[in-house]
């Protein structure tokens, strides 16, 4: 087995990463496996086996469908741009007028780019455990990393520290016109965050967007979950 061949299967088996940090991975791998001269049916054997194992995640099946024509520097480099977009950082600044304290959900990289870059307005960021899968749990540890005051809670406890908290931040997997995906246990956040009266905001690339016609939601199996829109105070992009 090579290299690339081994960062495919790491790649496949990646539980905690985000959408977004998964796309870009897999792009890394695309750009290698064309700068090596690999043919177009390896390219596109790799694809569709990552949008196989993450059917509920809409830039994979997006980044699947921009080389489903073929392969060229320039189709890389448009995708690149596309997910080098990331206005939500600077349109997430009105949550961040006075330092503040977070719950998060499940790990997203829009939602840990958001935090690293207003670091310095955080009290604090509560870490939901996430399980089944935990992400969480590295999310928490990475924070820790960066001088961020982070603590990781069990998603029972939840109710115990929602009512301390400013908001709910949460990432998202897929977005369509009326409802969004995110990993299973997000209904339960939103939820007890209305309950308390906690605004609930979502960030994300405009990438995530897709109409509900062309989403399979069938697909979303047990690690996966649709929520409506109407529970959301407001989507960031």
């Amino acid at each position: 087995m090579d290299i690339i061949e081994n960062q495919i299967q790491e790649f496949l088996r990646d539980h905690s990463s985000g959408s977004q940090t998964l796309a870009q991975h897999a792009l890394e791998i695309i750009k290698r496996l064309h700068a090596k001269g690999n043919n177009t049916a390896r390219i596109i054997n790799f694809l569709e086996k990552a949008a196989e194992r993450f059917p509920q995640m809409v830039v994979i099946l997006k980044l699947r469908e921009q080389f489903s024509e073929g392969i060229s520097i320039q189709k890389i480099e448009e995708f690149e741009n596309l997910l080098s977009d990331k206005s939500y950082i600077e349109n997430a600044k009105f949550l961040f007028d006075v330092p503040k304290k977070i719950i998060t959900f499940s790990r997203s990289s829009a939602v840990e780019d958001v935090i690293l870059y207003y670091k310095k307005s955080i009290k604090k960021v509560t870490c939901c455990h996430s399980l089944p899968l935990g992400e969480g749990k590295k999310f928490s540890e990475d924070l820790k990393k960066n001088n961020i005051n982070s603590c990781l809670i069990e998603d029972a406890k939840l109710s115990h520290f929602m009512p301390d908290s400013d908001f709910l931040l949460l990432g998202a997997d897929a977005i369509t016109e009326s409802f969004f995906v995110n990993k299973v246990g997000t209904l339960q956040a939103v939820l007890l965050a209305q309950y308390f009266n906690k605004p609930v905001y979502v960030l994300s690339s405009p990438l995530k967007k897709i109409k509900k016609s062309n989403y399979s939601s069938e697909k979303l199996g047990q690690y996966f979950e649709a929520i409506k829109n109407t529970l959301i105070t407001d989507f960031i992009y």
